[in-house]
Formats: C-alpha cells, sequence, structure tokens
C-alpha cells in the first residue's frame, strides 16, 4: 500500500537521524564543542530527511487513493496524539488516585455520565461490569490479606471470610465450648413448616376465636332444638303481642356475626335468582339481622325500585355477601323483631328503674304519689307494637315526645272545662319565633273563649321544651322556660303572634310576661318536658314545689306514668 511506502522511507531517515543523534549523545562527555558540531549536523541530516520524505509523497499524489486509505490518514494519522492522549489522561479509580494505564481508558466515561443517566445502554453497562470487577478484585485482595489459623476447620474457615474479626471471635469461643463438651444425645432433624400465606396468630387469639365458632353453633343447636326460627318468631309478633307473651322467647334470638367487614347487600328480583342461590326458608333462620345492615337492605331496594320500575317490595330478594340469599319479607320480619325487642328491653329497664324511687321525697298534696303495685303487671301487658309503648318515655332519662305531652294533659286536663290545651302540632315547631301552623286553625278554634286558661306547649327547635301560658279571666300572656335559655326570645315571638287571635271580647295586656314557677333553673338536657307540665298545673292552681333536685323528678316521672296507664 502507498502508505506503507510512505511510512517506510518517513521512517528510514527518521531512524538514521536518531542514530546519528545517540552517537552524538554518547559523545556529550567530550565537550560543549563537540556536542554543537554534532547538533548541526543532526539539524542538516533531519532537514535532508524531511525533504526526501515530502518527494516521496509529492511523487506517490499523482497515484490513485483507495477509499480506506484515505480515511485511515484523516481520523488516524493526523489525529493520533489526540487518541494517545485521550487513552493516557489521568483516572480514578479503586477508592485512589492514579496514573497507571489500566485505570486510564475509564477516565473519560467516568467523568462525564453515570449510571443515572440516559445514555446508551452499553456504555452503563460497560460501567456496571467495570465497577463489578473492581468489587472482586477487593474480595480477592481481601481474602490474600486474612490470615488464616491451620487448626480452623473447613466451616471456621469460610466463617472467618464471611463476618468481622469481633463476630469472628465470639463464635470461635462457642464452637471452641461445643468441641470440647461431650456430647451424648440422639437428635431428630425435621424440616421447618412451610409457611401457608398468613400472618402467624397466637395461640391464645385462636382459642378464643374457636371458642367463640363453637359458642354459636352451639346456640343454633339449642335453638333448633327449641323450635325457634323465624316462623316462630312471626307468630310471636302477630295480632297483639305483649311483654307476657313474648319476652321469653323473643330475646332468645342472637344477631349474625360476619368475619371482617361487611360488604353491601346486593339486591335481585326472585324470579331472576340463579339456580345456585336458593332463597333461605324462614324455618332455617334461627339468627337475625343488626339494624345497620337491614337499614343497607332497605336502601338497596329502593334503589333497585327505582332502577326497575314497577317491582314490588315481595318480589325482591337480597344477597348478602358471607351469608345466603333473603327475601325482602324476611328482612322485614328482621327489622319488625328489632322494634319489639327494643321495647320489651325498655320495659325490663323501667321494671328496674320503679324499684329505686323513693316516694317519701314527694310530700306536697298536689303533687304527691304512692307506689302502684299494680303498675309492673299494666306494663307488661302492653302491646309491644302499638302507639301505648309511647309511654314508656317518661321512665328514666327519655326526652319526651309531642305524643307523651298530648296524652299527659289530656289525662290531666281533659276533664276540667275551664281549660283549654292545645297540641304541640298546633304551632309546629317553632324556629327562631315563627309558627310553622296555620293561624287561622288557631283563630278558629279560640273562637268562643272568655274566661278560660288556654295552655300551649311548644316544641323549640326540636329540642327543647317551652310553654305559653294565657288566663283569659286576667287578661295575661305568659311563657315559660325552664332552662331561662335564648329560646325564651322565641317563644315571645310566639306568643305575641297569638294575642291578635284571641276573641275580641276578650280584653288582653299587650304585654307578655315571664312565667315564675318557683321550680329552680334545668340543670340536665331531657327534663325540659316535665318541667312544662309541672308549670302547667301550677299555673292552673296546683300547690308550688319549690326547687327540684333529680330525684324528685324521677318520682315525678312516675307520677305522669302512672297517670297515662289509668283506666
Amino acid at each position: 500500500m502507498g502508505i506503507g511506502r510512505r511510512s517506510a522511507s518517513g521512517r528510514t531517515e527518521l531512524g538514521s537521524c536518531c542514530s546519528e543523534l545517540g552517537a552524538g549523545g554518547a559523545g556529550l562527555g567530550a565537550g560543549s564543542a563537540e556536542l554543537e558540531s554534532e547538533g548541526a549536523e543532526l539539524d542538516a541530516e533531519l532537514g535532508a530527511g524531511r525533504a526526501e520524505s515530502g518527494a516521496d509523497a509529492e511523487s506517490s499524489d499523482d497515484a490513485p487513493q483507495h477509499p480506506f486509505e484515505a480515511y485511515f490518514d484523516k481520523n488516524w494519522d493526523k489525529c493520533r496524539s489526540m487518541w494517545c492522549a485521550f487513552e493516557r489522561q489521568n483516572a480514578v479509580t479503586l477508592g485512589n488516585n492514579t496514573n497507571n494505564r489500566i485505570e486510564a481508558s475509564w477516565k473519560q466515561l467516568k467523568d462525564l455520565m453515570d449510571s443515572f443517566m440516559k445514555v446508551d445502554e452499553c456504555i452503563v453497562s460497560i460501567m456496571y461490569y467495570q465497577a463489578q470487577e473492581e468489587k472482586k478484585f477487593m474480595d480477592r485482595l481481601f481474602k490474600l490479606s486474612v490470615v488464616h489459623d491451620p487448626k480452623y476447620d473447613r466451616e471456621m474457615q469460610l466463617l472467618s471470610n464471611l463476618i468481622s474479626s469481633h463476630a469472628f471471635q465470639a463464635k470461635k469461643k462457642q464452637q471452641h465450648a461445643v468441641a470440647l463438651r461431650e456430647a451424648t444425645g440422639d437428635f431428630v432433624l425435621e424440616s421447618p413448616p412451610k409457611p401457608r400465606g398468613r400472618p402467624k396468630q397466637k395461640t391464645q387469639a385462636v382459642k378464643a376465636k374457636r371458642s367463640e365458632n363453637a359458642a354459636r353453633v352451639e346456640e343454633d343447636v339449642n335453638m333448633h332444638e327449641n323450635v325457634l326460627s323465624l316462623v316462630s318468631a312471626c307468630e310471636l309478633l302477630e295480632e297483639n303481642p305483649t311483654f307476657n307473651s313474648t319476652h321469653e322467647k323473643l330475646l332468645q334470638f342472637k344477631l349474625f356475626v360476619f368475619v371482617g367487614k361487611q360488604k353491601p347487600p346486593i339486591a335481585h328480583e326472585i324470579t331472576k335468582l340463579p339456580t345456585n342461590k336458593p332463597l333461605m326458608r324462614p324455618e332455617e333462620i334461627v339468627r337475625m339481622f343488626s339494624k345497620d345492615l337491614i337499614k343497607k337492605c332497605m336502601a338497596k331496594m329502593s334503589a333497585y325500585q327505582r332502577k326497575h320500575p314497577g317491582v314490588r317490595e315481595l318480589d325482591i330478594a337480597l344477597e348478602i355477601l358471607g351469608a345466603e340469599v333473603f327475601a325482602n319479607s324476611t328482612v322485614a320480619l328482621m327489622k319488625k323483631w328489632h322494634r319489639a325487642c327494643d321495647v320489651l328491653k325498655q320495659i325490663e329497664k323501667t321494671l328496674k328503674w320503679m324499684k329505686q324511687l323513693e316516694f317519701s321525697r314527694l310530700g306536697n298534696s298536689s303533687f304527691g304519689v304512692e307506689e302502684d303495685p299494680e303498675l309492673p303487671e299494666k306494663l307488661k301487658a302492653i302491646g309491644i307494637l302499638s302507639t301505648e309503648t309511647q309511654v314508656l318515655d317518661l321512665t328514666a332519662k327519655e326526652c319526651i315526645t309531642d305524643e307523651v305531652i298530648r296524652t299527659v294533659m289530656l289525662k290531666k286536663f281533659g276533664p276540667d272545662p275551664n281549660i283549654v290545651i292545645f297540641d304541640a302540632s298546633a304551632l309546629g315547631v317553632v324556629v327562631d319565633g315563627s309558627v310553622g301552623a296555620d293561624t287561622a286553625s288557631i283563630q278558629r278554634a279560640m273562637r268562643g273563649l272568655s274566661t278560660e286558661i288556654v295552655l300551649f306547649p311548644v316544641n323549640c327547635n326540636n329540642n327543647h321544651w317551652c310553654s305559653i301560658m294565657i288566663n283569659l279571666a286576667k287578661g295575661k300572656v305568659s311563657i315559660y322556660d325552664s332552662s331561662s335559655s335564648s329560646y325564651l326570645l322565641g317563644v315571645r315571638a310566639v306568643a305575641q303572634t297569638l294575642i291578635p287571635l284571641l276573641p275580641s271580647t276578650v280584653e288582653m295586656s299587650l304585654r307578655v310576661q315571664t312565667y315564675e314557677s318557683g321550680l329552680g333553673v334545668q340543670t340536665d338536657s331531657y327534663n325540659c318536658g316535665i318541667y312544662v307540665l309541672i308549670a302547667f298545673e301550677i299555673f292552673c292552681g296546683a300547690e308550688p314545689l319549690g326547687h327540684l333536685d333529680k330525684k324528685t323528678l324521677q318520682c315525678l316521672r312516675y307520677r305522669y306514668l302512672r297517670m297515662c296507664l289509668e283506666d
């Protein structure tokens, strides 16, 4: 090749010059004069060599040049110094700074990129491979530097290379103690149990869970043996069930127990149920759903009816995940069972509450009360699904409803023609002094009155009981609030609204007075209705009671309960 000829000639001339330069260097010790003469000769010969090389190149330029030869000449011969500089740069590897040629080739890569840059995977792989090789080299170096004890067995030799020297010394003492001990026992090696993918439970928790399951199974067996199922519950709740007829059996039913969080039920049409999802028969059911689950079932049923108009409630079934498929009539019966059980439990609490009362605390002639030995039997004879159970709100710490207020007022003031009572619904729920009912109907009801006493129980915000009392004979309007709260402002506004509705023949004072009952200020949140009833009686002429304490209020509750249950 042409490049070979040119290079050969150039190297020959350069070699001769270098040999003469070496000869001149050998005679360096002869003196400076000789050195200068040799240097002059060297320059002359170098110039001649360059001239000859240039002449050869000019003579060969006329010949055709191969493409590879031209590429090689352009990218290697003319850039040789640049490539050599790149290959021989300093590098930082193995944790030290060196200039050896083994590490020099990685200098540019480590300066310009790392494994986190988005570069070609080949370069990243090269760097990763280099890092692995460095680690292997350090491992081999460490193993060569460790001093091994010839007395160590194979296991101890391996252990000395895996752990630190401090940990190895501790293991060495243990191994020495075991080696000196005379082991004469028999050992049986067993494979460890395979994990089943569940977190390990404590033995105590497992036993408790097993006991609960066994207890539930035993309860279900007892219910079947006693012929108690949803069918028997339905028979007990027919007609007019009472405490005496249902208490013993209804309270034996337990609730369904679901493991984990209960998923919402799924509504189906009974006629479209698949064969693998049969309905549970009532005679097979010995447990009831919780109230929350029944609410979810009712909501699902309503949603299904909105989505599929025309489907009756009786045609819907509810699938309870973790149990079975139940007809909607079954869920409705469970809801009825809950209602009955709530009343039964409330009657039980009332019977216990009556035994704790101190009737001697009421020595007042108007409010005196004695224990009625027949009252427990009257409570047990109440229909547990009838409206008569509302009187149970008079017991213990229950809040009184509109119906209970009306029942007590009818029992107490109904026979007296001089007292006119209005239901709480006549005014509606009073919110910020506004009357929700029709004032024209109130005016018609008071038409023809002249000297009577008019009593209005006022339900404020459906949260508190106040009252308005009108004495037509004296022409006075009084308002009452047992807790002297801000509700009194709204009640005053309602009283101002009622004054123009009174008959025109009655002369009334336009001023509304705050009634002073002498009962003290209410300190609890559930006796406001009792205070209002007592204030009505005192306003109508009963003997004042004075300040009331909690035990006296409980006796007065018993008095009103007994009054409501009288024939």
